[in-house]
């Protein structure tokens, strides 16, 4: 049996790691993993059903996206802060500049409860109060779906993460 410099080559380069089918290559590649990380077909075909299993719970577990909130789109942290103190500006409350969001939402919650819940409310400012409260509905609604967002993004760095250190061993 002669040895010829081709195989040679294959064998010192690992010949694309000939332990895998084309198929299971392909899956990898597609999976974001290096195909010369698995050094078996069936360690490649469990890190490919632990890969697609994670996928699948980091999808299932994305929250739903929200019909209409705020002007139909989920609105950043910035522009929520910028229609609260809007709001808050609108009701009259002056309000320090270094308040979190949570805190001005707040602040503005306890003022609506405030004059909705007081007896001596006028109907036309009890009126314009409960319009301030749908409005502050709004940005808590969208406050809310843009905290779920930022908890998915989490979720799946942490499952990417996760999946990298069981490909590597760690």
């Amino acid at each position: 049996m002669a040895i010829n410099a081709s195989s040679l080559i294959n064998s010192y380069f690992g010949a694309g790691n000939s332990l895998l089918s084309e198929e299971t290559r392909r899956k990898l590649i597609a999976l974001g993993i290096d195909p010369s990380t698995v050094t078996s077909e069936g360690q490649a075909q469990i890190i490919i059903q632990n890969a697609q299993k994670a996928r699948k719970a980091e999808i299932e577990n994305l929250p739903k996206q929200p019909e209409k909130v705020c002007s139909g789109s989920v609105s950043s942290e910035i522009e929520l802060m910028k229609k609260a103190k809007e709001l808050a500006t609108k009701m009259g409350l002056h309000l320090a500049d270094n308040l979190t969001l949570d805190e001005i939402l707040k602040t503005i919650s306890e003022e609506i409860n405030t004059v909705l819940n007081s007896e001596y409310t006028d109907k036309s400012k009890r009126d314009l109060y409960k319009l301030y409260n749908t409005e502050l509905g709004a940005i808590n609604q969208s406050y809310k779906v843009t905290k779920e967002n930022e908890k998915a993004v989490i979720m799946s760095m942490n499952m990417s993460a996760n999946i990298n250190k069981m490909i590597l061993g760690l």
